[in-house]
């Protein structure tokens, strides 16, 4: 239901940024759907899953289309496709919630555990920004972490016959060789199962069996995959992300901004992270350990994920873009139920957890704070859609409506640029019927110096382009905004802005028309 409201509320899929990556996927998607596996140019994350999985749902809509007939369709109309393949990724995400719930209650006995995990991503803002209702890698991570997450607390707070499951090794291999292969962000995630797993033997079939579904998954971009190691390489050893800053783990001041950024997007979590050492010197200093402390399942699993919390804090570090912090958010629950556990045996010999439980009246005060929780959370970031939607589709009436030259920076929110993108991961495959449907367009790539403008993929010349004079509309965010008109004005035009845009974060988007004349 959620997944739907947001779909409903952001609008077009090309709103809020979202022609990246969801239109780089449409393509790849499309080349998977007419078996083109060596036009996946798109390894970053590396993605194959996501990829995979839109292929098969674009061929189920066209089964027995040509492929140049499918081609045709997705590049006339790409938003329809991109929403039937969020639609079945939302489908999918309800039946693994379903289950999960189903799961941990029959384990349990508990309908509030039950609930409770069913409910857990919902207490992190990011799950429902970053993740429901998008075509990303993110929106298949959510149903994998939930999974990860409910058969852990099965194994650790349901009853005895979930750990002696002889098989159990091989779900969390999966799920955790699908969720590396959906996004590399999921790493850390891998060392969670290892709480729960008996013996070294187990846990090394486990790692071994992961890295082998893994490989599996990435089957398909195998050939390119050097592509992908060279991108994870190349942001490991740089201050920033995507190889910017010094060579480096991180830039403090970097660090530092994030560091305030995740406290107020996450402050149940991040509320727990600071609790838990507080309550571990109480407890010692009291005098209250036992011996087989050490060993407590529930203690074991709070270490483990304060490792992968520190582990993602180093990946986030690099830039703080706040799904960077996914999937570790959804650990929220697990941490949660352990630290009270912990909390209600050892300082209140479980008569804590009784208590709670036995009572209507602190249920129901529980029920309503948590559902008021989650709704804060959803109306927030449906108000921030709506106002991108809004922001957006003025924009969009500029470059619809403009007679100009189209002139597209990164990242311009509109089908033919999104559709222009995927198709430069794909080698320019598509050219010929990208431009029998939009046009020319040109792209002012301002990654590095000397910047340049080009048309799919080949150099362009500013006077080859635009002659002695004439129009064009730029669309891009404000900081390649900023150089395009820099560069503009140094090859010896002059421009004249036909509109004024709005620029409040250097990473806002930007739609500018002008008249363009050579000095």
């Amino acid at each position: 239901m959620v997944s739907l409201l947001l779909v409903r509320e952001r609008g077009p899929f090309f709103y809020s940024f979202s022609a990246d990556p969801a239109y780089v996927y449409l393509v790849s998607s499309l080349n998977v759907a007419i078996l083109r596996f060596d036009l996946i140019g798109h390894t970053d994350h590396p993605g194959t899953p996501l990829q995979l999985f839109g292929g098969i749902v674009i061929r189920f809509l066209h089964p027995f289309d040509s492929d140049s007939v499918l081609i045709n369709k997705i590049f006339e109309n790409p938003e329809f496709y991109i929403t039937a393949i969020v639609w079945a990724l939302i489908a999918l995400t309800f039946l693994v919630f379903f289950v999960s719930g189903l799961m941990v209650y029959r384990s349990t006995e508990s309908l509030w555990l039950a609930l409770l995990v069913q409910a857990g991503p919902f207490f992190s803002s990011l799950t429902v920004y970053e993740s429901l209702a998008r075509f990303r890698p993110e929106t298949p991570l959510v149903f994998v972490t939930q999974l990860l997450i409910t058969f852990v607390v099965i194994s650790i707070f349901g009853g005895s016959h979930d750990k002696k499951d002889p098989m159990l090794y091989l779900k969390f291999s999966i799920l955790s060789g699908l969720g590396l292969a959906l996004k590399y962000t999921f790493l850390p995630l891998i060392l969670l199962p290892l709480v729960v797993l008996n013996g070294r033997k187990e846990k090394i079939k486990y790692l071994i069996v992961t890295f082998l579904v893994f490989t599996i998954f990435i089957v398909p971009i195998l050939p390119q995959f050097h592509r992908s190691l060279e991108f994870v390489a190349v942001n490991i050893l740089s201050t920033q992300a995507y190889g910017s800053g010094s060579f480096g783990l991180w830039e403090p001041h970097i660090a530092l901004n994030g560091v305030t950024t995740l406290l107020i997007a996450e402050p149940v979590m991040f509320f727990l992270v600071l609790m838990f050492p507080i309550f571990l010197i109480y407890f010692r200093l009291s005098g209250r350990v036992p011996k087989n402390f050490s060993r407590n399942s529930r203690y074991r699993l709070i270490l483990i994920c304060l490792v992968i919390i520190s582990l993602q804090l180093i990946i986030f570090f690099k830039n703080h873009t706040l799904r960077y912090f996914l999937p570790t958010v959804f650990l929220t629950i697990p941490f949660g139920l352990a630290f009270f556990s912990l909390i209600s045996s050892y300082m209140f010999n479980g008569k804590l957890s009784r208590a709670i439980l036995a009572s209507a009246r602190v249920k129901l005060v529980l029920g309503v704070f948590l559902i008021f929780y989650i709704s804060l959370n959803l109306y927030n970031y449906f108000d921030v859609f709506k106002k991108y939607s809004v922001n957006r589709r003025e924009q969009h009436k500029i470059l619809s409506s403009s007679q100009g030259l189209k002139l597209f920076g990164y990242m311009c929110s509109v089908p033919d640029a999104g559709l222009y993108l995927g198709n430069s991961y794909s080698n320019y495959y598509y050219s010929d019927h990208y431009t029998s449907v939009y046009g020319d367009a040109y792209t002012f790539n301002a990654w590095k110096k000397p910047y340049k403008i080009e048309y799919l993929g080949q150099l362009s010349m500013l006077s080859d382009i635009i002659g002695e004079s004439g129009k064009l509309v730029f669309c891009g965010l404000g900081w390649s905004f900023a150089l395009f008109e820099e560069y503009v004005n140094e090859n010896g035009y002059e421009l004249k802005r036909l509109n004024e845009p709005y620029i409040k974060y250097t990473s806002d988007e930007v739609v500018v028309e002008y008249e363009v004349r050579k000095l």
